[in-house]
């Protein structure tokens, strides 16, 4: 099955909340887990499907945003902040 970047970066919370986590420094899994309080092969399992879209790359050990991902994760940052004032905005 082959999931779309938007299934990756956004239908899925854990996806979403790793890309955010690199928005800006590499991290190790470890890192990344901490962070998120998610157990460590969690986090692996849902890096390496970040990987095969394309969205994350490794380096020695640590990941990061590829290329690709930088302007994504602008958005979803502005998509997420939007949703937030429209739900202020309802309350």
């Amino acid at each position: 099955m082959n999931l779309s970047l938007s299934d990756m970066a956004i239908y899925s919370e854990k996806r979403r909340n790793i890309l955010l986590t690199l928005d800006g420094e590499n991290r190790s899994i470890e890192e990344i887990g901490h962070i998120l309080n998610e157990i460590p092969l969690s986090v692996r399992i849902n890096v390496k499907k970040l990987i095969d879209c394309g969205l994350v790359v490794e380096d020695n050990g640590t990941f990061g945003l590829s290329d690709m991902a930088f302007p994504i994760v602008e958005d979803l940052k502005a998509l997420l902040e939007s949703l937030a004032l429209l739900e202020d905005s309802i309350d």
